[in-house]
């Protein structure tokens, strides 16, 4: 894999700090950025600013970072400001409130230029086996690029498959369900064979729904931090008898509803079986073992 770049150490320590919950610290580490952010990263930089601000029980500073953001020209999806509990705090602030109606309809305005994709990284030769990445929601296809191109280097086939719900730049979701089984459906039908399917919160769950299922030909799973409904109201009659790998974190709020599938999966004698790792909603931080690991077991799980 790459090398770690300037703006992902900087990341990585703001969120370690953060994780600690060692907000003063982790704003301290925001102070002194790399240099040569792009726009991008500065309007992340902001988001965290904001995140960190609430938290400290500082409501104007955070909404003055998002109104920075806001005064470059750029934005957030609304579903990022919705969902992210750091911003609780000010949620029901008036300027907080006026700015993300505003952002609401700028991404109704742009929602219908954008439609689902799928990148290729093909193998040199023929390929050992297919597998199908989704991005988490308010993610991108790329977030994944990092979590697995280089299987294509050992002989993999990897689709980057991103979500066609537009919920702002660099933020794509899985919200209507119906749209993303269609688009999973679309993805199989091009891809053809019986790929491995794989994916991260809340693209693990389509992935998940879909393969279980049967709507789509599987022959895997590999969920990281599913986030799934506590109804599971999708669940069919007959479960597909496809291998499912779980890899959960123990401080994962998601992990508790993923279990429960889990015990489902095994009631009706379908092979699954759960990585477990310390931290909470995240890839584990020896990825490459578990996955390695994961895709084993997927390729000749116990009979």
């Amino acid at each position: 894999m790459a090398g770690e770049t300037a703006f992902g150490a900087w990341q990585k320590e703001i969120f370690a700090r953060h994780g600690a919950g060692e907000f003063r610290e982790a704003l301290n580490v925001l102070s002194s950025p790399p240099p040569d952010l792009t726009p991008a990263q500065w309007a992340r930089a902001d988001f965290w600013a904001a995140c960190l601000r609430a938290t400290l029980g500082e409501p104007e500073a955070a909404v003055e970072a998002l109104e920075r953001v806001r005064d470059r020209g750029d934005w957030f999806a609304p579903v990022l400001l919705e969902r992210d509990a750091d911003l609780s705090p000010i949620r029901d602030h008036p300027r907080f409130v006026a700015l993300l109606a505003a952002w609401r309809e700028r991404q109704r305005v742009e929602a219908g230029r954008h439609q689902p994709s799928l990148t290729l990284l093909e193998p040199e030769g023929t390929p050992s086996g297919t597998l199908i990445a989704l991005h988490g929601n308010a993610g991108t296809s790329e977030a994944l690029r990092s979590h697995y191109a280089d299987l294509a280097g050992e002989g993999w086939r990897v689709a980057l498959a991103g979500s066609g719900q537009y919920g702002g730049p660099e933020a794509f979701v899985w919200d209507d369900a119906a749209q993303a089984d269609a688009e999973a459906g679309e993805w199989t039908r091009g891809l053809g064979g019986r790929p491995i399917w794989a994916g991260f919160s809340a693209g693990a769950g389509v992935a998940l729904r879909n393969v279980i299922t049967g709507a789509v030909p599987a022959s895997g799973v590999l969920a990281v931090a599913p986030s799934l409904a506590a109804d599971l109201r999708w669940w069919p009659e007959s479960p597909a008898q496809v291998p499912v790998a779980l890899v959960l974190g123990e401080a994962d709020p998601h992990t508790a509803r993923a279990l429960v599938l889990a015990e489902r999966l095994r009631a009706v004698n379908a092979p699954v079986r759960e990585w477990m790792h310390a931290g909470g909603h995240t890839h584990p931080k020896d990825w490459e073992t578990v996955r390695a690991g994961a895709l084993a077991w997927l390729a000749a799980p116990p009979a």
